[in-house]
């Protein structure tokens, strides 16, 4: 952990006690994180345009006389292009089920890293999810795996695939929910270029879309690392 520049943490939850909760668990996985609390989409926006967030923990369902869901703040975030991972967490609606297997979906395809329920048994499943985001890991129930979850690995570096340079970046983006107009615009390339990136990744993983790309890496267990800034030397 970075003393200097530590993570950034919004956690948004509209009952007070679960937000304790799961902030004690934040805080033993990442101590001197900050840990932002919202308990509205109002709030959750506020705290996003004022900060960097690192990673958003977003309540799926929230109560609320606007009608604005987790899901909503999701949105937001991806229109705004923010450098923000995003975890959606899940209540009763999340109960095992085929109606559970597409919510997880529907989350994932709208650009959230990983996906958490609720009703995980015990706080040390729970932790142990917190922290598989925390380390660059795409967390999904066992319910989006379908018949291969016996066969998911330990988890692993992306070094064993090998994918290095631009491609691992693409990846790092696409699994925060970027689109390639995006992608293009944070690295500096050719729209047409990302999408060429885009396919090899897919061919790499043998899948056909980006949502069975996430759902592979986190069937896999690989972590995904956030791309290192180069650095520009001006010459005179």
């Amino acid at each position: 952990m970075d003393l200097n520049n530590p993570l950034k943490i919004l956690l948004l939850d509209d009952h007070g006690l679960v937000r304790a909760g799961f902030k004690a668990l934040l805080k033993e996985s990442v101590p001197y994180a900050k840990v932002y609390e919202a308990a509205s989409y109002v709030q959750a926006l506020a705290v996003l345009d004022r900060e960097d967030i690192d990673f958003a923990f977003l309540d799926f369902k929230l109560a609320s006389a606007t009608n604005k869901s987790g899901l909503d703040v999701l949105h937001y975030i991806r229109q705004q292009a923010l450098a923000t991972r995003a975890i959606m967490l899940s209540g009763g609606e999340s109960a095992s089920g085929h109606l559970a297997k597409e919510l997880v979906v529907q989350c994932i395809t709208a650009g959230a890293f990983g996906y958490i329920p609720k009703a995980m048994e015990g706080d040390s499943v729970l932790r142990e999810a917190f922290e598989a985001v925390l380390q660059g890991r795409v967390f999904l129930p066992l319910m989006v795996f379908e018949q291969r979850v016996e066969t998911a690995v330990l988890p692993r570096h992306l070094e064993v695939l090998a994918l290095r340079g631009k491609a691992l970046d693409v990846l790092y983006y696409l699994c925060q929910g970027d689109v390639n107009k995006t992608i293009a615009m944070r690295m500096q390339l050719a729209e047409g270029t990302i999408r060429d990136y885009v396919s090899l990744l897919l061919k790499q993983f043998k899948v056909k879309n980006r949502t069975q790309l996430l759902i592979e890496i986190a069937h896999l267990g690989l972590v995904v690392p956030k791309p290192t800034v180069a650095a520009f030397v001006l010459v005179d």
